[in-house]
């Protein structure tokens, strides 16, 4: 079983992916890039920084793209993925470069569900602030756009199953909960079956409640 954990920084995506992993006895990844490499926090952030500033967003994407394959691999019982191809995507995915994905998609599969938590910039701007009030990303505007947009269109052009949670509604351990249950019966359907339940989900969370997910982009543009 391989699950995918999406959203901005600041959305809650480690939190969820953590507590998943505890809870299921799944493998948690996260940089598998690093770990691989055998980097510091420091060497790997300074790799990464060289990366971020390359023009090209194909070797970005390619960069980031063996992580994504490195995270699909072995995956034993399951694994939680935290960032994965969506969010790999958002950053480096372009015209240009659409064929690249669709062979890294090749590669590594598609995850069973992938989980994308929303929140808006200023909530997301506060946690990151609560969490450390010197974090860099606090002055980097490209983190301060909304993302979700890009990240749902691929994921809807790729056919990967997805449920957007909006975390702004749903407090952290609510979040993990609404989680914990669609793994519980996503572990029991058959691959095929996976897709049709998801967007039965996605319509009970939000059509039901007058709050579909195009309204919060709106409401937050």
């Amino acid at each position: 079983m391989v699950i995918a954990i999406e959203g901005m920084d600041g959305s809650g995506k480690s939190s969820v992916a953590k507590a998943l992993a505890v809870k299921f006895g799944y493998e948690y990844r996260d940089m598998p890039n690093k770990y691989f490499l055998e980097f510091s926090d420091e060497g790997f952030q300074k790799i990464c920084d060289k990366i971020y500033k390359f023009p090209d967003n194909t070797i970005k994407g390619w960069f980031f793209g063996f992580g994504n394959i490195l995270a699909s691999q072995n995956v034993g019982k399951g694994v939680i993925i935290d960032r994965h191809l969506l969010s790999n995507y958002f950053w480096n995915g372009n015209n240009n470069n659409k064929g690249m994905y669709k062979e890294l998609i090749s590669i590594t599969g598609k995850p069973d569900l992938t989980i994308v938590l929303y929140a808006g910039v200023k909530e997301r701007m506060r946690r990151i602030y609560k969490r450390s009030a010197t974090d860099r990303d606090l002055d980097d505007d490209e983190k301060k756009v909304l993302g979700y947009d890009k990240m749902i269109s691929f994921a809807k052009q790729e056919k990967m199953p997805y449920l957007v949670i909006n975390t702004e509604i749903y407090r952290l351990d609510r979040t993990i909960k609404i989680c914990e249950c669609l793994i519980k019966k996503i572990e029991k359907l058959e691959k095929s079956q996976i897709a049709e339940f998801v967007d039965a989900v996605n319509q009970r969370l939000y059509i039901e409640k007058n709050q579909p997910y195009s309204e919060l982009l709106n409401n937050e543009i």
